[in-house]
């Protein structure tokens, strides 16, 4: 009496398997969904900048701020295996600015993304940063944004402190970093000891009579008996 019921679950397997067979014999695979929202700003001043229009790479139209300088858009991710996407902000007066982005083999995801675009009479430069990815609503973006401005203070006071000079230690609001042209490290105090190309261990307060700045190509912290920061030169 049970063996119609097994012959139709036999059936019912054999055609899903065939048909996630066909399906990426025939080059269909699930599209993902990528969901961002986030504020285009100036990337001076922080304020809101109206009508930045957000591309795809192909040059398609994704969306456009509002009054607020917040977007939300959509798109899909169509290709199995990991994301590749690139945006593109336009807005006259200002400089365009390209994001690419390069995830893991993910599902459907949202997140944050917030854009600081470079006014074109203005010297500093365009930006970009992640927020919270479960609540894109305008509220949630607006809240996450404190931290995006603390973070925009300190590199401000960073390029501040940097200027003029090719000085590897650093000190801003009384804590001390190690910085190379593109990143920065803060240390626990200036006697913090750090190994130079693996050869010489010194002080960190040594340091900017020895290395400069253009010359260092890498920084990491270590686990070391000798040393709890590494610094590589040229």
């Amino acid at each position: 009496m049970k063996k119609p019921n097994i012959i139709r679950a036999a059936l019912l397997a054999a055609f899903l398997v065939s048909l996630v067979s066909f399906s990426f014999a025939s080059g269909r695979f699930p599209t993902r969904v990528i969901s961002l929202a986030g504020l285009v700003v100036n990337a001076q001043t922080l304020s809101p900048v109206e009508s930045a229009q957000i591309f795809d790479a192909e040059g398609h139209k994704l969306g456009t701020t509002d009054k607020n300088g917040y977007y939300k858009i959509s798109f899909n991710a169509d290709k199995p295996g990991e994301i590749h996407f690139e945006l593109k902000i336009k807005k006259q007066g200002f400089q365009s600015f390209t994001q690419n982005e390069h995830w893991g083999d993910l599902g459907d995801t949202q997140t944050i993304m917030y854009f600081g675009l470079r006014a074109t009479n203005e010297k500093s430069k365009s930006f970009s940063s992640f927020g919270d990815n479960h609540d894109l609503s305008y509220s949630n973006v607006l809240t996450h944004f404190d931290k995006v401005k603390h973070e925009r203070d300190f590199d401000n006071k960073l390029e501040t402190a940097k200027a003029g000079n090719q000085n590897v230690l650093l000190q801003v609001d009384g804590k001390f970093y190690i910085v190379d042209n593109s990143g920065w490290i803060q240390l626990n105090s200036d006697k913090d000891l750090v190994s130079i190309d693996n050869k010489k261990v010194v002080s960190a307060d040594k340091l900017n009579g020895r290395v400069k700045r253009i010359d260092v190509t890498g920084m990491t912290p270590i686990e070391s008996s000798e040393a709890k920061f590494l610094i590589h030169t040229k």
